[in-house]
């Protein structure tokens, strides 16, 4: 007694925890809590029905969040949502971790940003304006040793971002603000996907009983705000999001992210005039669904690399599309492009796809509907109603592919 007393080790010699919180009902971090691992660790909060709220504050720097509405125990709920409030912050940044040398001196090395994943199973999700995602890259300046030299040079060292990735099953409103930015390494990648597995399931939507025609789509805007003013936990969202998962892509583009990829069942949707301009060095853009809409804008799709079209190995997914002509207008430019899949155009008078290099047709192998299926020869199709422009070095199926353009 008395001759010891409760310290917490330093963060170099501490190992990384792991926290999971998993509640059978609703589960909600509030305003001012706050919930923080060491360097590498990992957040999981899940849910099997009602709400998943975050309010407070959640960090993982180079870890791991999580957030996962992840069971239906009371069946389809309109208000089933992972819900992150107006002063949520929650951060996966990179991170610096030191550790002291056996010569006195501190040895440093710089993490990679981690990962935020929200992941509604069931339900939907809702990022209010004012929200904080954040996957941010740091650097910092460190004593680098020269070779067969026993003088050492201060040297910028950046690590890479992290990974966005948003996923849900009926639909989400998303208005948080979300960061991906470089520190003079690789940017963030951000993922959106809307899915609800095709599953037909009694009084889901999308079942006889509720909805049987409807058709899952991610809808793409300029800036245009998703969350209606008024909206609160509880109330019924399906009526405001029925299979739509509603996002402005200039939050993506503030952020710094440089690969964006947009995937949904059925379609992904373009709302107004939506411009990912060459200006925004973004690295690699897929448009991943059956059908890609336009309600009478421009889209203009600027990256290193775009790929357009059906990745979905499912045999009811992927199969010819059915194209419909309007006044909407699509233009890519990259420096390559892939058409991949079965996939149309619906609601445009014009396409132009421009390509530094090649435009690919891309085959996908559809999955065997049993073990003893032989896999079939990979194939696509793109189909549009009006004009289409195609300019590159040149246009070229891959290996084996069976491609149509109509």
């Amino acid at each position: 007694r008395g001759f010891s007393q409760l310290q917490l080790a330093p963060l170099f010699s501490r190992q990384a925890a792991d926290l999971t919180l998993q509640a059978d009902g609703g589960l909600r971090v509030d305003n001012g809590a706050r919930i923080s691992v060491d360097p590498g660790g990992s957040v999981f909060l899940g849910t099997t029905s009602k709400l998943l709220e975050v309010y407070g504050q959640i960090s993982a720097p180079a870890g791991r969040i999580t957030l996962a509405a992840n069971g239906d125990a009371i069946g389809f709920d309109s208000a089933q949502a992972i819900w992150i409030g107006k002063d949520a912050r929650l951060s996966a940044t990179g991170a610096v971790l030191s550790t002291p040398g056996n010569n006195g001196q501190t040895i440093s090395k710089v993490l990679d940003a981690g990962s935020i994943t929200i992941d509604a199973q069931y339900g939907y999700v809702v990022a209010e304006q004012g929200a904080v995602l954040d996957v941010s890259a740091v650097a910092a300046t460190l004593p680098i040793a020269l070779l067969r030299s026993p003088y050492v040079r201060s040297t910028r060292i950046a690590g890479n971002a992290g990974l966005i990735d948003i996923r849900a099953r009926e639909g989400g409103l998303l208005d948080a603000e979300l960061r991906g930015q470089s520190a003079g390494a690789l940017g963030g990648r951000l993922a959106l996907t809307l899915d609800h597995g095709g599953d037909v399931v009694v009084n889901y939507p999308g079942s006889p009983n509720r909805d049987p025609g409807r058709l899952w789509k991610v809808e793409l805007t300029q800036n245009a705000l998703a969350v209606p003013n008024g909206l609160k936990p509880g109330d019924n969202i399906d009526v405001l999001a029925p299979g739509r998962l509603r996002f402005g892509i200039d939050r993506a583009l503030q952020g710094g992210f440089e690969q964006l990829a947009f995937n949904a069942e059925h379609a992904v949707a373009f709302k107004g005039d939506v411009s990912v301009p060459a200006a925004q060095n973004v690295r690699a853009l897929a448009i991943n669904a059956p059908v890609i809409e336009s309600d009478g804008g421009k889209a203009v799709l600027a990256a290193g690399y775009v790929n357009l079209g059906n990745q979905s190995p499912e045999i009811a997914r992927q199969t010819p599309q059915v194209a419909s002509g309007g006044n909407g207008d699509l233009e890519v430019s990259a420096r390559h492009v892939d058409l991949t899949g079965h996939f149309a155009l619906q609601g445009f008078k014009r396409a132009s796809i421009n390509s530094d290099g090649d435009v690919r047709l891309v085959g996908v192998v559809k999955k065997p509907a049993n073990i003893n299926t032989a896999p079939t020869r990979p194939e696509g199709s793109f189909a549009l109603q009006g004009d289409l422009a195609l300019h590159a070095r040149q246009v070229v199926a891959t290996t084996l592919s069976q491609y149509a353009i109509n």
